[in-house]
């Protein structure tokens, strides 16, 4: 999604997801906005893969529950 003041592209997760290469700690916010949605499912594919240390946030009871079980 470009930046509407600059016109820079927002990255994909998978995309920092191989800059940081394991490198750092990160903290993956979760925007969930209904039952249903396949961003838990997407994002949990993809830090499957990642050898880094990571935690996972979401101010959503339901994203939290679904990375618990």
């Amino acid at each position: 999604f470009p930046d509407s003041r600059d016109g820079r592209m927002i990255p994909l997760l998978e995309d920092v997801l191989k800059l940081v290469k394991g490198q750092v700690p990160l903290i993956v916010e979760i925007k969930y906005k209904h039952l249903g949605s396949t961003i838990c499912k997407k994002t949990a594919e993809l830090l499957d893969h990642y050898s880094g240390s990571f935690c996972i946030e979401s101010f959503h009871p339901a994203a939290l529950i679904w990375f618990r079980k």
